[in-house]
């Protein structure tokens, strides 16, 4: 093998954590399932789809059981977010886990999406190899109206929640400013899918094929939209409750729409 075929083969192996970080509902699901259609490796066991998101949340479970576990323990949950100091505390009691749970996901260009992740991901940081921060906006009475939507909360308080996300956020980001980062917002994401597809592609350094895009291009689309379309496709083929479809047949049929554009 060539000097430049091996140098090539080890900048393609190499260990590239990508974490996106983000308020549910601001689209994280959304990018989530396109850098999994990219080829970026998001998980092996998924969060199954729901009503709320019929396309599935490419959130893995794995992240997910662990991120509970640690805003309990700093005296919170995913409506009630810690304060820092709270997070940061629990840093002795679960870097054993974490650093684990890492090691058994790292190879190539991995990642996940897991919104608690927001708060917690101090705690990770120190033991991720190249990590890549991938950030998604929304407007806050966007994700309010989605939340009430879903009935998890009414407007006025998923504002308030936004806002405490949103300063989250901005903390952790401050505190790095040394970390690659990628802002997407949700309102220009599905505006122009195909140039934010190229943003990702080039952020991450990826390598998709032309099917892999096609993929990816067909989960950018507003949520209502994308409701209405799998929805109407599911009961089509007669399914009463296309929510309750298992996630790993719903990413399927989501894929299986890009060769019908």
């Amino acid at each position: 093998m060539s000097q430049n075929a091996m140098t090539q083969n080890v900048e393609t192996n190499r260990a590239r954590a990508v974490v996106i970080i983000g308020m549910g509902r601001s689209g994280t699901s959304m990018v989530g399932g396109v850098l999994e259609a990219l080829g970026v490796h998001m998980g092996e066991r998924f969060k199954e789809s729901s009503r709320g998101n019929p396309i599935g949340y490419f959130e893995d479970t794995d992240f997910l059981k662990l991120n509970r576990e640690i805003l309990h323990a700093a005296g919170g949950d995913i409506y009630n977010p810690p304060e820092i100091d709270a997070i940061l505390a629990q840093r002795e009691a679960f870097q054993t886990r974490i650093r684990s749970l890492i090691q058994q996901k790292q190879e190539g260009c991995w990642g996940w999406k897991e919104p608690r992740t927001s708060i917690t991901i101090e705690l990770y940081l120190e033991h991720l190899c190249d990590p890549h921060v991938i950030v998604c906006r929304r407007d806050s009475m966007a994700v309010a109206r989605s939340l009430a939507a879903n009935g998890e909360m009414k407007v006025e308080d998923g504002l308030q929640l936004a806002g405490r996300y949103r300063e989250i956020i901005e903390g952790f980001l401050s505190r790095h400013p040394e970390l690659p980062r990628l802002e997407v917002p949700y309102e220009s994401m599905t505006r122009d899918p195909e140039q934010w597809i190229e943003r990702l592609v080039r952020f991450l350094d990826l390598r998709p094929t032309r099917e892999q895009r096609d993929r990816a291009l067909a989960l950018i689309l507003p949520k209502d939209t994308l409701r209405r379309l799998k929805a109407k496709r599911l009961i089509a083929k007669g399914f009463k409750q296309p929510w309750k479809v298992p996630a790993y047949i719903m990413r399927k049929i989501t894929r299986s729409a890009a060769y019908a554009r």
